[in-house]
């Protein structure tokens, strides 16, 4: 009886957590608008050849400290407080080097993850679709990229919001992050599972290469918002945690106090 009033608690938190992340989306429609343009924009460029590689990292460079902005920005949501425009450019900067930083440390994790599943392969384990069916229409390689990914977004869950809101390192993040993960599982499993939520909701819908960029892009960005409502969920689980967080999170390094000029 307990574990069940233990599950129905869980579950209101979770559905009332995506209300309050959906309630931030409406009244700054700049936000989902913002991410789904400069997402599907990154997806048309990535395929309109090498021509366009330049702008193309720009963008990607750009969506990785956007990462930290919109965090921030559900963060003055929740307080019911806005994102000046102005700020967009200047706070996304700040987060590039860090979120760049992490973003290296996760590829190193998705290569290891690749190669432990590729061992697990060679030793004879399924690790692969259940139907000879399922396995023909998405193929073994799909199966080999998916699984590092969702290692690698279960083990982020908490980390990309304490870069974003707590912390300026990414080992300290990760430190927090993982702590944070390790001590509120199994109610948090709900937040966890959200990415991969994400990613196999956009995989039913992803078009295939005729269908054209348009199309690719359209399904990009339409991923990319449903993945941003589930950040702002998981947003306002870690602000329960932690919620001595200033308005612009860790976009910026704390100024020390200046003396005040005494007046002649």
């Amino acid at each position: 009886m307990g574990g069940e009033g233990a599950d129905n608690g869980v579950w209101a938190s979770f559905r009332q957590d995506l209300g309050q992340a959906a309630g931030v989306l409406v009244s700054n429609p700049l936000l989902p608008a913002l991410t789904a343009v400069l997402t599907g924009g990154g997806v048309a460029l990535d395929r309109l050849g090498h021509w366009w590689a330049a702008p193309a990292l720009a963008l990607d460079l750009f969506l990785m400290g956007f990462a930290g902005t919109q965090r921030v920005w559900f963060l003055r949501g929740f307080r019911y407080r806005s994102l000046d425009p102005d700020e967009i450019w200047p706070m996304t900067l700040a987060f590039i080097p860090r979120f760049l930083l992490l973003g290296l440390v996760t590829l190193v994790l998705f290569v290891a993850t690749w190669f432990v599943v590729l061992a697990l392969r060679g030793m004879g384990l399924p690790i692969t679709f259940s139907s000879p069916a399922a396995r023909h229409a998405a193929g073994g390689p799909l199966v080999i990229l998916i699984l590092p990914c969702l290692v690698a977004d279960i083990l982020l869950t908490f980390v990309t919001p304490a870069l974003a809101l707590s912390v300026r390192s990414w080992r300290q993040a990760l430190r927090r992050g993982i702590r944070t993960l390790r001590e509120t599982w199994p109610s948090s499993a709900l937040y966890v599972l959200t990415p991969g939520i994400a990613l196999f909701a956009v995989s039913a819908l992803a078009p295939k290469p005729a269908d054209g960029i348009l199309a690719i892009a359209l399904v990009a960005a339409a991923g990319a918002v449903l993945a941003l409502w589930f950040k702002g969920a998981v947003v306002a689980f870690y602000l329960r945690l932690h919620p001595k967080v200033s308005d612009s999170g860790a976009a910026y390094a704390d100024e020390p106090a200046r003396p005040r000029r005494r007046r002649a």
